[in-house]
């Protein structure tokens, strides 16, 4: 292990303001690697300078973890007046939408009077439906800004006002996470345009849900994203994935009509010539007009057995354009649709 003179250390310890307490050499330890490996959890590693001074607490050597990090396991970040405040938030975004770190910032008067009059402009936007104006000035807010809960609600807002509410509600879930005292009726206040709009639409979409599916809305989105894994399970081809995916939404949805298609394509995947076209008739019976799957019928029925996994991949990109697009009656963000 490193040992170092009085006098190399002193000038150090004569810059800090407070007395020093001595503890354990291996307590030290503790609490260097363990800040350093609760910090790259989150994606932030050791200044440069750690290549040449790690040798001082034996980085190499396994350390015993004593002490937790963070403010209740979670990072709590501190704007200091040094700080590559943008570098490091935009590290900590995802994490903070998630409501899984939280950060307190310097107050920039002249900044937050220009977001502030930034935001006031895309609401305007909004107001005067401009939606592709405000989408784009929202997007470039949100890369400039990744760790403000604003953007988040000014983008889901914008979505429910074009009439996508199954796009929006994550969002705003997104934003109040981000910062629990945002309302999801708006900063205008809950009399305010934008956000009685955004409260209206999702209260009427939830009431939808509810009436045709017989699904609250939490466990609406909950099976759209068990969907969306199935979807994507089908199309990298893990066939047994997306069957029991697509099951499991029928179980919930037994009339769900692009669940029943994309099965018969999972079971195509499969070899399984006869489930695959019963799924199809079964899509077909509950949607006459519904072509992909009338097409995809015809295509297994001409096929040879052993070209069923070949000819149903060719056919799985009409589906996610099915799934991107939506149908007549969508239901859910994305790849949900009736």
């Amino acid at each position: 292990s490193a040992r170092l003179k009085d006098d190399e250390v002193r000038p150090f310890l004569d810059q800090c303001p407070d007395a020093l307490q001595e503890i354990p050499y291996e307590d030290a330890r503790s609490v260097i690697l363990g800040a350093i490996e609760f910090a790259r959890q989150f994606g932030f590693e050791p200044d440069e300078s750690w290549k040449a001074s790690n040798t001082l607490v034996e980085a190499h050597r396994l350390f015993s973890p004593r002490f937790n990090f963070g403010k209740d396991g979670q990072p709590l970040y501190i704007q200091g007046s040094h700080d590559d405040a943008r570098n490091i938030m935009s590290k900590l975004a995802p994490f903070i939408r998630e409501g899984s770190a939280h950060y307190i910032a310097a107050a920039d008067e002249g900044d937050e009077t220009d977001f502030d009059e930034w935001c006031d402009e895309v609401s305007c936007l909004m107001e005067d439906k401009h939606f592709r104006d405000a989408r784009n000035e929202i997007e470039e807010m949100l890369e400039r800004y990744p760790e403000r809960w604003e953007p988040l609600y000014l983008k889901g807002t914008c979505l429910a006002m074009e009439g996508s509410p199954d796009q929006a509600i994550p969002l705003l879930n997104q934003a109040i996470a981000a910062e629990p005292c945002a309302e999801v009726v708006g900063s205008d206040g809950e009399t305010g345009s934008l956000g009685r709009v955004a409260k209206e639409t999702i209260d009427e979409f939830a009431a939808s849900i509810l009436k045709s599916d017989g699904l609250p809305l939490d466990q609406h989105f909950a099976i759209g994203r068990i969907y969306d894994q199935a979807f994507k399970s089908l199309t990298a081809g893990h066939f047994d994935e997306a069957s029991r995916g697509f099951l499991e939404v029928l179980k919930a949805l037994p009339r769900h009509v692009q669940s029943y298609g994309n099965l018969g394509l999972a079971y195509a995947g499969l070899g399984e010539r006869d489930r695959a076209i019963a799924c199809l008739d079964k899509a077909i019976e509950l949607d006459v007009d519904y072509q992909l799957a009338i097409d995809n019928r015809r295509i297994l029925l001409a096929a040879p057995d052993e070209c069923l996994a070949v000819q149903s991949m060719r056919e799985i990109d009409f589906y996610g354009d099915r799934a991107r697009t939506g149908s007549r009656r969508p239901v859910a963000a994305r790849a949900l649709a009736r």
